[in-house]
């Protein structure tokens, strides 16, 4: 009975979250709506590791210190960003909500 519990709550908790992040981005402040907006961030990032094959860390390395860099423009300093590398033929960039940005290499 314990592991119908356990996994109810795994299916429930991201869509919980998502719930969270909708209600806080209209009612908090906005430390709070960058917080509820990286834990839905981290729920999808969690499903997309699983789900692409990685790059080298030498690329992970580079995007990651090229990151650093824009990020110390942003305005508000209590939003952080994570770079990550993901292997694909095509060209491609994209981000989630919570400030996890993806890029390609092939």
């Amino acid at each position: 009975m314990a592991g119908f519990f356990y996994n109810l709550g795994k299916m429930l908790a991201p869509k919980l979250r998502k719930g969270k992040w909708v209600w806080k981005s209209l009612t908090a402040d906005t430390d709070e709506q960058i917080l509820a907006e990286r834990e839905v961030g981290l729920d999808i990032v969690a499903s997309m590791l699983g789900q692409l094959s990685m790059g080298d860390k030498r690329q992970t390395l580079f995007i990651k210190t090229v990151g650093a860099k824009l990020s110390k423009r942003i305005s508000n300093k209590k939003i952080k960003f994570s770079f990550f590398v993901y292997n694909d033929a095509s060209p491609n960039a994209f981000a989630v909500p919570g400030g996890f940005v993806f890029v390609s290499s092939s």
